[in-house]
């Protein structure tokens, strides 16, 4: 407790925790609101939905916090809605849930304040991928860069579960004009789509779209990037 009052950074991934640490951690955030933190490492942990909630409830006026990275947990669809909620008015740069278990419904919870440009107001790197993102989801996280996420600069949705009705609406957002001021790197690779004849027309919106771009390397502490 006396790190995380007074730390900027909290680094506990692959510490083990389990869901009921993550809802005690949620709980001590929430008693001692450390102004100072501003990043968050739990990635390659077994935090499920119980603890995403209460994490979310916690941080949820932290305003100084710039990252997020729960990466390689067990978070489904409430645990997400949970923090999308919470997390959609501070100042996050980073949000990672790389290789958790939610869907369509978790990222629907994601995109609807995303498409409000009054939230998410500093995001640039959202990444969603080895989820169980489906058509539905991947259309709504795409609808909402049509008017939010004007900041977003990286997005993954690689290695989740998008067939062709998710790359219709993916070209058709896409060909409207969403992310094409600001995203460098939108990784699709790994997805169950017919690439060519659905995306291909619309490459030349966003220049750096490469749907089957090989991954980045993996997004965990401080520095952001690390091999």
């Amino acid at each position: 407790q006396d790190k995380l009052a007074t730390a900027e950074v909290f680094y506990q991934s692959e510490k083990g925790y389990e869901d009921e640490d993550g809802v005690q951690l949620g709980k001590a955030i929430l008693a001692m609101k450390p102004e100072g933190l501003r990043q968050i490492y739990l990635s390659k942990n077994a935090i499920g939905d119980a603890g995403a909630v209460s994490i979310a409830t916690g941080i949820k006026g932290l305003e100084r916090m710039d990252t997020l990275h729960l990466a390689d947990n067990q978070i489904g669809d409430a645990g997400v809605i949970a923090l999308a909620d919470s997390i959609k008015h501070l100042g996050l740069t980073t949000v990672v849930l790389t290789r958790n278990c939610f869907g369509d419904d978790g990222a629907a919870a994601l995109a609807a304040p995303l498409a409000d440009p009054g939230n998410f107001e500093r995001l640039e790197w959202l990444f969603l991928n080895e989820c169980q993102i489906g058509d539905m989801g991947a259309a709504a996280i795409m609808e909402a860069l049509l008017t939010g996420g004007k900041e977003l600069n990286r997005l993954a949705l690689h290695d989740n579960k998008i067939g062709d009705d998710g790359a219709a609406a993916i070209a058709s957002a896409i060909n409207k004009g969403a992310g094409a001021q600001t995203i460098e790197f939108f990784y699709l690779q790994g997805n169950p789509f017919t690439v060519g004849a659905t995306l291909a027309p619309n490459l030349h919106a966003l220049p750096a779209l490469w749907p089957l771009r090989p991954a980045p390397c993996q997004l965990d502490g401080p520095a952001r990037l690390q091999s």
